[in-house]
């Protein structure tokens, strides 16, 4: 993983960016799915999202936390 994000060239701080980003497209499409749902199949995949969502949080706050040790 280490030399994935090296290989990258991203910092700590580019990599929460992007991640936060994701977060809020995904969050932007759950509601505009929720907006929208009517069926089964689009309730699971908004768990799924939802779900996804929730991880990426914890990553990013994996991330902050680690980012402030290293100041």
């Amino acid at each position: 993983m280490e030399k994935t994000i090296q290989t990258l060239k991203l910092d700590n701080r580019e990599l929460i960016e992007e991640l936060n980003e994701i977060h809020y497209r995904n969050t932007n499409i759950l509601r505009e799915l929720l907006r929208n749902a009517h069926d089964r199949e689009v309730g699971k995949a908004l768990n799924e999202l939802s779900d996804n969502n929730r991880r990426l949080i914890k990553v990013i706050t994996i991330l902050e936390y680690l980012e402030g040790l290293e100041k």
